[in-house]
């Protein structure tokens, strides 16, 4: 048996519920982002020894906040948009 097509409303739920989750998503992986660059360079100020791995996990740190931007960015879907006049 097939379900029934969904709904005007439940389309538009289902779509702000996706946006929601990629927002939280996003939010999570900048804030990793931002402990790893953080981390990272407050370790390469104590161990000045290990600079290169450390000045590598900044630039992770870095690429997770991209990320979490790039994700943001997204356009979207036509169900959140509103209707042209």
């Amino acid at each position: 048996m097939e379900s029934p097509p969904p709904t005007p409303s439940q389309r538009r739920r289902a779509a702000e519920d996706a946006a929601m989750q990629r927002r939280r998503m996003s939010v999570a992986v900048g804030a990793v982002g931002l402990i790893v660059l953080f981390g990272g360079a407050m370790a390469s100020l104590f161990l000045s020894s290990l600079a290169y791995l450390f000045i590598g996990l900044e630039i992770a740190g870095l690429a997770l906040i991209v990320v979490s931007f790039a994700r943001l960015k997204r356009p979207a879907p036509d169900v959140l948009r509103s209707p042209e006049k």
